[in-house]
């Protein structure tokens, strides 16, 4: 077969024999496409058991797969009378199987587009053939080729499917008989060529590259290419050395900053789609991956070349550090030096003074989970710590803040456990002891936050910015002083953009700076802002100054460039201001990650206004000299504090994409090689105590009160809330559980807690309402719930029960309909609880609870089905615990703690609420709801919420289909706790709740007789005695 055409486009991922690295990679687009790609989807005919990946690898593989569709679009709109021929070259990459789907995709997507193209696959001939069977044995794919009957066993030469397919077995590797396929069937004149590859601009050196080439080498497939074209540069010359006449390369963070290849609104797009929080983690992937184009024997008319103006712009891309940058910087005067002694793996913590030597670097992301522990890290200069840091009963947690401000006072400021679960709990550090501060008005975390000093006596915490809850940026001021607690501060003038991950600080009692950060796009913004505050101690007000913003001024040295980060430091160390690691629009060479702004006259603390001292910032790279054998650390994560004309850098590290995390193991200290001290102080190093655990404590119970919070509630002196009634909340902990132990301790701690990754079998791929119905049968009764109103209440009964085949309930399920499903028993549904595996037995292969939970399965009272529209399920609690399994959809929950029983509106012997807590005027019409503890979650496919025994909990869908198995079981073991005799749903009261209700009736009885107040004088006394036995029995462990 040949075929002429003027026109070729060569597609190849990596031009390189990766042997291991398919499976992995298809189970990766998979993920990609099942959550963010409409149906059809063509990847499922090649991965028979998904699974859903980490945030950071679907976004990392969504834009890999988003590129090649760009460019290859870009190409087929080309007008052209000629056929034009895409040539997929993928055995470089996937040996197990060409399992691309790229002709089927674009064969049913735009069909108009592919009238005058032929798409060529080329592999290994033996993958080639398994191709061609999946795709015989597949109508879907089989339908889009028009083809009656696919070849098989055929593939050593280039075998027709149809008129628009070809596939070829050939290895790559063997190039003179690729090339002499396809010469005798392919008139190729003009060609474009595609490539994604890696590279490694900072040097094989850099902790990312390390660990992408340790990757590649542990697999026997190492990525050869890189170390002959390390750079963008050295890939295009790579090109026209070979004959090729334009050759333009960009790496993956280029293409995802360029407006015209993204467009914001699809960055969003994104972020609904899937919470994300792993920037930094996404920045160093992007920035070591580059997309090439290159052309023979003519340059592209609608250029890639053209697509965006920075790609002439390389200087931080190209080299690690090259003649004119060294220029253009300020050269620093002193000599520092870097030392390092060992340190501890976390990152994305926050640092605070102890002592004069001793810092605690708290909270943050260790190897396994979410920490709310402290490290202690102390100076060389001091003996032993011998005083361990008071623990801090503070939920576990991550990119939050803490701030020094006064003598021997911190203030611990928001944070997250999930990228959409902000947490607004703030924590006081004074008098060596924690207490619970006032909440932040909104809950925030990746804010920035600066100690506001003025007029000798007032001391506070100024805090910008920031991500909420809800995946929102925010863009409020907020002051908290010991005096008022939390202030808005009111904006005048000029408002900025919201940003988080921005660095700002004071730069005299009532001025500083904003530097960087990021907008709601994952844009990095390219500009400085000075601020004013006024009015502190009565209605605080701040106006804001543009003092640097790309284009409107030449800087005064440098590229400002270098100073617009995300996740960044910036940090005061005696008369020096240093700006510390993260983000910035291009990958800076790693001499560039600290780098100092300003060094103020040791004669003056404050000397000028912050828009003078804006403009006086010039960012000099620091000539560190280093112990031989050390490395720069990767400053992602990391926490810095400034001490005495010294640096101190702890923790910090980053997930390298899928080749595995990189930890920053040494506490570092930079310091000039001049001492600042005349006396010739003796030089300090810095390093992790040997037993740094001081407080390693587990989310507490809400409904705990110990002695200890007695002690600090009674020394309380500032806004300060009792932590007995302002316990923990916020969102419930997540994590894995490797072990039935494990659980089993969870099940011990009495708080909700949502495990992730473990495998409850093929519903949560399978069960789309089309294949339940088909499992289920159509006409199979089911009983449902059915509403007008958006919030179910079972107090007023707004529903009403309605027995109709399950067919009919689908169907109007799927044109958003507001009804629930909670299955009953198939016989005697009266009598029995419903049982999954019984009563759906073509059910039962689907879904299984992973050995971890053996408990549940060993002491299971019933398994019901749930199945919901877009309605809102009441508040209620269940008497017994029971995990929720999420199948399909995702839903919001919101839980309170037992103890929150008298704020709930829960009558007596009801177990439900008619409260809807989701309404945003709940708290208004409620307002004893303030003074309740709401945890919230994210139930997405495949998580498990433990929920345990009384705890209160509501559920609104975020789609318009939910679908989920509740197993509940019996995890108290006294004999005669449960209720005696039936119990169909698991929610009767506990046999002694259930005796204690007919004891007060019998007492309320025994007063008859007696005039009225004489009895209520007697009752309340009895209730008041009974309260307190309540409280001292919530207090026992």
């Amino acid at each position: 077969m040949a075929v002429r055409t003027p026109h070729c486009f060569v597609q190849f991922y990596i031009t390189k024999k990766l042997s291991k690295t398919n499976n992995s990679s298809i189970v990766s687009k998979r993920s990609v496409e099942r959550l963010y790609y409409p149906e059809p989807h063509f990847f499922r005919y090649f991965v028979k058991k998904p699974q859903r990946r980490s945030p950071l690898i679907n976004r990392g593989y969504w834009l890999r797969m988003y590129a090649i569709e760009h460019f290859t679009k870009q190409f087929l709109e080309e007008p052209s009378e000629k056929k034009k021929i895409i040539l997929c070259g993928l055995a470089a990459v996937d040996l197990c199987l060409n399992s691309d789907p790229l002709a089927f995709q674009w064969l049913s997507k735009y069909p108009d587009k592919c009238q005058n193209v032929i798409f060529v696959d080329i592999d290994y001939p033996e993958l080639i053939d398994r191709k061609l069977e999946v795709i015989s044995q597949t109508p879907q794919l089989r339908d889009l080729l028009n083809a009656a009957a696919v070849p098989v066993g055929r593939s050593a030469a280039l075998t027709p499917v149809d008129s628009r397919y070809l596939a070829l077995g050939c290895d790559l590797a063997d190039i003179e008989r690729l090339e002499k396929i396809l010469n005798e069937n392919i008139d190729l004149e003009r060609f474009r060529f595609c490539l994604l590859e890696q590279i490694i601009p900072n040097g094989e050196e850099h902790p990312f590259a390390q660990k992408m080439i340790q990757h590649f080498n542990n697999l026997q497939t190492p990525l050869k290419s890189i170390h002959k074209y390390p750079n963008l540069e050295e890939q295009e010359r790579r090109f026209l050395d070979a004959g090729w006449n334009f050759a333009n390369a960009r790496s993956l963070w280029d293409l995802w900053s360029d407006p015209s290849f993204i467009s914001r609104e699809q960055k969003i797009a994104l972020n609904e789609t899937e919470p994300f929080d792993e920037w930094e983690e996404f920045f160093l992937f992007t920035s070591h991956y580059f997309f090439l184009m290159a052309t023979q024997p003519s340059k592209p008319k609608s250029g890639f070349d053209q697509t965006c103006s920075c790609l002439t712009n390389k200087s931080f891309t190209s080299t690690p550090m090259d003649i004119q940058q060294k220029d253009q910087l300020q050269p620093l005067m002193k000599q520092f030096k870097l030392s390092s002694e060992s340190g501890g793996q976390r990152r994305f913590g926050a640092i605070m003074p102890i002592s004069e030597y001793v810092l605690g670097h708290h909270g943050g992301l260790g190897g396994q989970s979410r920490l709310n522990t402290t490290q202690v890290y102390k100076t060389s200069l001091m003996s032993p710590v011998t005083s361990s840091l008071p623990p801090l009963k503070a939920e576990a947690r991550m990119c939050h803040t803490i701030t020094a401000f006064g003598e021997g006072c911190c203030l611990l400021v928001g944070g997250r456990t999930s990228p959409d679960r902000a947490m607004s709990d703030c924590w006081l550090y004074t008098k060596a002891t924690w207490e619970r501060a006032e909440d932040v008005p909104v809950a925030l975390y990746r804010h920035c936050a600066t100690a506001i000093s003025f007029r000798a006596t007032y001391r506070g915490v100024l805090i910008y910015g920031g991500r909420t809850t809800a995946g929102k940026i925010e863009n409020g001021w907020y002051l908290w002083d010991t005096i008022r607690g939390w202030s808005t501060v009111e904006v005048l003038g000029t408002k900025i953009q919201p940003r988080f991950g921005a660095v700002m600080t004071s730069t005299d009692e009532e001025n500083g700076i904003l530097l960087g950060g990021m907008g709601d796009d994952g844009t990095i913004f390219q500009e400085a802002w000075t601020w004013s505050l006024a009015d502190l101690e009565t209605e605080p007000k701040v106006k804001l100054a543009v003092a640097i913003e790309d284009g409107l001024r030449e800087p005064t040295s440098g590229n400002p460039s270098i100073i617009f980060r995300f996740g960044a430091c910036l940090v005061w160390s005696s008369i020096h201001l240093f700006l510390v690691g993260g983000i910035s629009f291009r990958l800076l060479p790693q001499k560039l990650d600290i780098i100092e702004l300003y060094t103020r006259r040791a004669s003056s603390k404050y000397h000028e206004s912050a828009s003078k001292f804006a403009h006086r910032l010039t960012p000099s790279a620091l000539d560190l000299s280093m112990t031989e054998g050390d490395s720069l650390p990767l400053l992602v994560g990391h926490s810095v504090f400034g001490s005495k004309g010294a640096l101190i850098i702890v923790a910090g590290g980053a997930v390298c994409f899928s080749f595995g995390t990189f930890w920053n193991q040494k506490v570092w200290t930079v310091q000039a090689q001049l001492n600042y001290d005349s006396s010739g102080e003796e030089e300090a190093v810095w390093s992790l105590e040997r037993n740094p655990e001081c407080c390693i404590i587990s989310t507490p119970n809400p409904q705990q009160k110990t002695e200890t919070d007695h002690q600090i509630t009674q020394s309380v002196t500032t806004p300060v809330i009792n932590p007995e009634n302002f316990p923990i909340v916020g969102a419930i902990q997540r994590g894995r559980v490797e072990t039935a132990h494990h659980f089993n301790q969870i099940i011990d701690r009495s708080t909700p807690f949502v495990i992730e990754g473990l495998d409850l079998g093929s519903c949560v791929t399978e069960w789309t309402l089309d294949n339940l119905e088909r499992k289920i049968g159509i006409e199979r009764p089911v009983v449902v719930h059915e509403t007008s109103e958006q919030h179910l209440d079972f107090q007023k009964k707004n529903f009403r029960y309605v027995t109709k085949p399950f067919g009919e309930f689908a169907q109007q399920i799927k044109q958003g309909s507001r009804q629930y499903l909670r299955s009953l028993a198939a016989e005697k549904p009266s009598a029995r609880p419903a049982e999954l595996s019984d009563d759906f037995p073509d059910l039962k292969p689907d879904f299984e609870l992973p050995p971890q939970l053996e408990t549940v399965k060993r002491n299971a009272h019933s398994s019901p089905l749930r199945i919901s529209g877009p309605v809102i399920m009441w508040l209620h609690y269940d008497v017994m615990a029971n995990v929720l399994c999420q199948i399909q959809g995702s839903k919001r929950l919101i839980l309170y703690p037992p103890s929150d029983v008298k704020f709930l509106d829960i009558q007596p012997g009801a177990s439900s609420s008619s409260l809807n807590v989701f309404s945003p005027d709940a708290v208004i019409h409620h307002p004893h709801l303030q003074q309740a503890h709401p945890y919230e979650t994210i139930l997405s496919p495949g998580d498990i919420l433990y929920i345990p025994p009384l705890w209160f909990h509501t559920a609104s869908p975020r789609d318009n289909l939910s679908v989920s198995v509740n197993v509940f079981f019996r995890n108290f073991n006294q004999p005669g706790t449960y209720a005696a005799g039936r119990d169909v749903y698991g929610n009767r009261d506990l046999q002694a709740y259930e005796n204690g209700r007919k004891d007060v009736e019998r007492i309320v009885r025994s007063f008859a007789g007696l005039p009225a107040d004489v009895g209520r004088f007697y009752l309340e006394r009895l209730a008041g005695e009974l309260a307190e036995r309540a409280r001292v029995y919530g207090t026992r462990r």
